[in-house]
């Protein structure tokens, strides 16, 4: 079994249009494995530096997860370019782990 992580930025205000976009990410991932995990109520922080003279960066992220048997690699990097397309992203972060249900 595999843990699939999709990190996504989290809507700045509850007038943005990626309020949508957020709804259309859970209803794909259900559609396509049944269900999801959605880590929003208290959102991850994010921090990095683009190189050594940028000043530190910072967002706060929506985590989603899914459990597969198996990690289509195709299915997912082309669901990784629709979502930087989407979001408006220069890299959306999907990462996976093979996991034991205990």
């Amino acid at each position: 079994m595999h843990l699939v992580q999709i990190f996504l930025p989290k809507p700045i205000s509850e007038n943005t249009a990626s309020i949508d976009e957020h709804a259309k990410v859970r209803e794909i991932l259900i559609c396509e494995f049944d269900g999801l995990t959605e880590y929003d109520k208290a959102p991850a922080s994010g921090y990095w530096k683009k190189d050594s003279a940028t000043k530190v960066m910072r967002d706060q992220m929506i985590i989603y997860e899914v459990q597969c048997e198996e990690v289509d690699s195709i299915w997912w990097h082309d669901f990784r370019l629709k979502l930087e397309e989407d979001f408006h992203q220069e890299e959306v972060l999907i990462r996976s782990q093979l996991i034991q249900i205990l």
